[in-house]
């Protein structure tokens, strides 16, 4: 049963154990292991004073471009936004509760646009490391723009720091590559140096740290690396 929580601004504020519901459309949870801590500085994207309720925070988020999640402090009525959290490296801050404005299921990641990325630090052949993927209800990654490669290579850069796998193959045509959620055809490439060039059958596409993260086609199952998990925000 739904506790009616306080009246804020554009209408009832509803909640159900640590899940939210703002004005009928917008969702968000809070994520209780992350209490009494906030995301380092260069992952904050806006602080807020003076914010009267966890709704009013919850509503600056939303409509922030790129916010995922929130951090709200009722003692000191601070309002935290950030486009990424890792759980890892968040410190530590009295007071504060974290929220994630798409639910429990997206507590970590990193936001672009309409999606989340989420990084898998355990070193997988592709084809575990796609099960692990929709094992969490995402897909190994899918890129169609150059705006959203240049951001995966700076998530690259900055916390994977080695070559990791994306979603995308060749090998049930050779030279035909397909991303595995949508099966499209490529309708963008960042191909690095000389690549693809299929050395002994090289048919599962990953960003490559040798070519600053630009793509390269690699063994699907001689290699174990990194992953970068893709979940659509609905």
């Amino acid at each position: 049963m739904y506790q009616i929580c306080p009246i804020f601004l554009l209408g009832i504020y509803v909640c159900k154990g640590n899940a939210y519901l703002v004005d009928g459309n917008i969702h968000y949870a809070r994520i209780p292991g992350n209490d009494n801590k906030i995301p380092p500085s260069f992952d904050i994207t806006s602080v807020n004073e003076h914010v009267s309720s966890l709704s009013e925070c919850g509503i600056k988020c939303s409509g922030e471009f790129g916010c995922c999640y929130f951090f709200y402090s009722s003692s000191s009525r601070r309002c935290l936004t950030a486009s990424g959290v890792k759980d890892s490296v968040l410190v530590s801050s009295s007071g504060f509760r974290h929220y994630s404005i798409h639910g429990a299921d997206i507590a970590e990641g990193q936001c672009f646009e309409d999606s989340v990325y989420t990084i898998g630090l355990t070193r997988l052949t592709w084809d575990d490391a796609k099960a692990a993927c929709l094992n969490m209800d995402a897909n190994l990654v899918e890129i169609d723009k150059w705006e959203e490669n240049t951001f995966l290579q700076i998530l690259s850069r900055n916390f994977i720091k080695e070559t990791s796998w994306i979603g995308a193959t060749d090998s049930r045509l050779e030279e035909t590559w397909q991303w595995t959620d949508s099966n499209d055809t490529f309708s963008f490439t960042a191909w690095g140096e000389k690549q693809p060039n299929n050395y002994h059958n090289q048919d599962c596409l990953t960003l490559f740290d040798e070519f600053d993260y630009l793509w390269a086609d690699e063994h699907c199952t001689n290699n174990l690396y990194k992953y970068t998990c893709e979940k659509t925000i609905e």
